[in-house]
């Protein structure tokens, strides 16, 4: 869907800017397999860890390559992703990479685990189940009001209880909630989101 916006012009002037537009290995083109059972959002049996450590894997991969092109300044990187891109952006930053993105841009995403465990832990705790907790991170997260997928007080409560957790609250940029928005993106978080990367 990526290029499909990119060619609509979403993205603005992107002069000085690169995309890359990762996909995932997993043969169904989801970015980590989850369970239909009586699990819910933020219970560790409703994912199929190995395929999200797997996926991470890859796209620290891609990051470092990326980085390597700009001098190793991960600060020059962005990670954004929608839906399952986000959820598994959210857990690069906090639980795959060590260092601190450009950016980290969840578009309607749900926190993963270990993630959304940290929430309500001591600050030990939950830095002791995080590869990084840094305060030089960046985080911008833009969520539909009428989301049916990930309810929107239920999942913006997880981010901000895990950044509490992590003593990072502060780490946190932009925080929107879109009105009338569902499960999808629109122009204007795109241009948000370039000006976001541009500041």
């Amino acid at each position: 869907m990526w290029p499909y916006y990119y060619q609509q012009g979403w993205f603005g002037n992107i002069s000085g800017l690169k995309y890359v537009f990762p996909t995932s290995a997993i043969a169904s083109h989801v970015w980590f397999n989850t369970y239909k059972n009586s699990c819910g959002l933020n219970d560790d049996c409703a994912y199929d860890i190995p395929s999200i450590q797997e996926s991470a894997t890859r796209v620290a991969t891609l990051i470092e390559r990326e980085k390597a092109l700009v001098g190793g300044d991960g600060s020059k990187v962005y990670l954004a992703g929608f839906s399952e891109g986000a959820q598994l952006t959210g857990y690069m930053q906090i639980a795959k990479l060590d260092f601190a993105l450009g950016g980290t841009i969840i578009m309607d995403g749900f926190p993963l685990p270990p993630l959304f465990d940290m929430v309500g832990s001591s600050q030990a705790a939950a830095r002791a189940n995080a590869t990084y907790y840094g305060d030089d991170m960046n985080w911008f997260i833009w969520h539909g009001e009428s989301d049916p997928i990930f309810p929107i007080d239920q999942t913006l409560n997880t981010w901000n209880g895990m950044l509490d957790a992590l003593g990072a609250r502060s780490t946190l940029a932009v925080e929107h909630r879109e009105p009338g928005m569902t499960h999808t993106v629109i122009q204007s978080e795109f241009t948000q989101v370039v000006s976001f990367i541009r500041a």
